[in-house]
Parts: structure tokens; C-alpha cells; sequence
């Protein structure tokens, strides 16, 4: 190593040079890569009809509409509240899934995005919100 008035010179310096843009490009790739993974879906494209169940009674299907402004739900609203043990009432998506709210606002449950499901585990069993398919 070539040390000029205490600093690195020479190709000692170009080595450490070179290895800190390697780790810096490194973060700045995994960084955008990080965020391309977690992209917060729009209101609209989640907006429609979904089919809300449960694995303790799969043969129970809520249907409910997602509204995207406001983001509401509508729907039926009674076969939600058993399975998820309040009235749901509102809606937003995250970058890795969804909450449904009660009516005043408090979160009920995180549904985690899944293959374009959402799902939870509850004491219920495991909740799975799929879009309807359209007859």
C-alpha cells in the first residue's frame, strides 16, 4: 500500500474504490427491487366482487363488493360479520394485502396477498377472499 500525506493512492485505491460502487450499486439494486415487490395495488383494480370464506365452513361464501371511492363494502354484509366476528365496513389495500375496517374505522383483519387471493387465519379457521368469478 502507497500512502501519500496519510491518504491510499496508487492501485490500492482504485480497489477501494472500485469495491464501494460494487456495494453501492448492490444496495441501490436491492433496494428497487424491494420496492418493486411491495407495489401498493389501486383501489380500482381491486374494485368488484369477491367471495369471502372460511376453512371451518367452506361451503359459506359471502359475496361482497369492494367500492373503491369511497372504499366501501356492500354486499352481504350478515354472512361477513359471522365469519369475521364484526360488520365490516370499509376497505384499503397495502403492498402486501388488504384491510378490511369495522364501521368505525378499526381494523378487523389483514388479508396477506397471495397468488391474486388474499388470505388470514383467524380463530375461525383460514379466511380467503377471492374475486368472484364473473357468470
Amino acid at each position: 500500500m502507497h500512502k501519500r500525506n496519510g491518504s491510499i493512492s496508487g492501485p490500492t485505491r482504485q480497489k477501494h474504490l472500485g469495491a464501494w460502487l460494487l456495494a453501492l450499486s448492490l444496495t441501490f439494486m436491492g433496494e428497487a427491487v424491494m420496492a418493486s415487490s411491495l407495489v401498493l395495488p389501486s383501489r380500482e383494480s381491486l374494485a368488484g366482487q369477491w367471495l369471502l370464506s372460511s376453512s371451518a365452513d367452506p361451503a359459506r361464501n359471502c359475496v361482497l363488493q369492494l367500492s373503491a371511492q369511497p372504499p366501501l363494502l356492500a354486499g352481504d354484509l350478515e354472512c361477513a360479520t359471522e365469519l369475521l366476528g364484526a360488520r365490516p365496513g370499509s376497505w384499503e389495500p397495502t403492498p402486501d394485502g388488504l384491510w378490511l375496517f369495522d364501521q368505525e374505522g378499526s381494523g378487523l383483519v389483514h388479508l396477506n396477498r397471495d397468488a391474486g387471493r388474499y388470505w388470514a387465519t383467524s380463530r375461525q379457521g383460514e379466511l380467503t377472499l377471492s374475486r368472484k368469478s364473473r357468470d
